[in-house]
């Protein structure tokens, strides 16, 4: 079954709700708001194309269905609670710059969800992806919140990357995973010229960062923080990101090499030499 959903604005609650052989949504032209349980409890679902006018994805609106990519398109800002609960073959998903807010338990119990793009969200409430199967999560300089349980029950997270050192961590955000063994903090300070070479202790950790050992079942092994010094060029700054996102295992591993380049004289700094270190860090060297 196939449905179309065309110059509609609006799809209401429980609208298509419990339809064991729904498979395919199309949006063309609308809607804009999709309304809380308006396709839960259809098993059978695994395709949704969005049109770009949509806005808001409310409570329960795809829960239990059987989706494996999601990417949600630009102008959307708020997905609500339990938006995508116990979709369990759900694999990745993107979500676009507009996204700020993601509701509670949104995408907890996707078994399967194992890539995530958080984009420039800013808000992640109570078990957003609690019991998933993500493996390491970037948290953008945006992130300012990031709730209870929201990475509980994550087995395979191994790494946790934050741009931001004033992100707001709840006691209980990344309970019971197991395998987390690694949080690099990246903090590029423009005013105080500070440079931290060495790994953290957690004497180090400021703000909301001193009580993240409590945060965990056990403690994070190995602190990071690359420190982009001031005055830093913004191409050098993004080629260190990207691989920060791409490769943050190696990164951990090469934080002292990484560090050093960001710390040698402006005149040694330059784009062959940073090349020549990625390659290097990559090869494994």
């Amino acid at each position: 079954m196939r449905v179309r959903l065309k110059n509609v604005w609006s799809v209401g609650p429980y609208a298509f709700s419990g339809c064991p052989n729904l498979r395919e949504i199309l949006c063309e032209n609308g809607p804009t708001v999709i309304c809380e349980n308006a396709f839960s409890d259809c098993p059978r679902l695994t395709d949704i194309r969005f049109s770009s006018n949509l806005r808001t994805i409310g409570e329960s609106a795809f829960r239990d269905a059987s989706l494996k990519v999601l990417c949600l398109p630009e102008g959307v800002s708020l997905i609500g609670n339990s938006a995508f609960e116990n979709c369990g073959r759900l694999e990745s998903v993107c979500f676009p710059a507009s996204l700020k807010e993601i509701g509670a338990s949104a995408f907890s119990d996707c078994l399967s969800l194992k890539q995530i793009s958080l984009g420039s969200v800013s808000v992640l409430h109570d078990g957003c992806f609690a019991n998933t199967a993500v493996e390491s999560v970037f948290f953008p300089l945006s992130m300012s919140y990031i709730g209870r349980d929201a990475f509980s029950n994550c087995t395979a997270l191994r790494m946790i990357t934050l741009e931001n050192p004033q992100v707001k961590l709840r006691g209980t955000s990344f309970i019971r995973c197991t395998d987390l063994m690694h949080a690099v903090f990246l903090h590029r300070d423009r005013e105080e010229h500070r440079v931290l070479p060495r790994p953290l202790t957690q004497t180090d950790l400021t703000c909301s960062l001193d009580r993240f050992d409590r945060m965990i079942h056990d403690p994070v092994t190995a602190f990071f923080r690359i420190c982009f010094p001031f005055g830093l060029s913004d191409s050098v700054h993004e080629k260190c990101l990207a691989l920060m996102r791409s490769d943050p295992e190696s990164c951990v591993r090469s934080a002292t090499r990484i560090q050093k380049y960001l710390n040698s004289k402006q005149r040694e700094r330059t784009e062959d030499a940073l090349h020549s270190l990625l390659i290097s860090i990559r090869d494994g060297n």
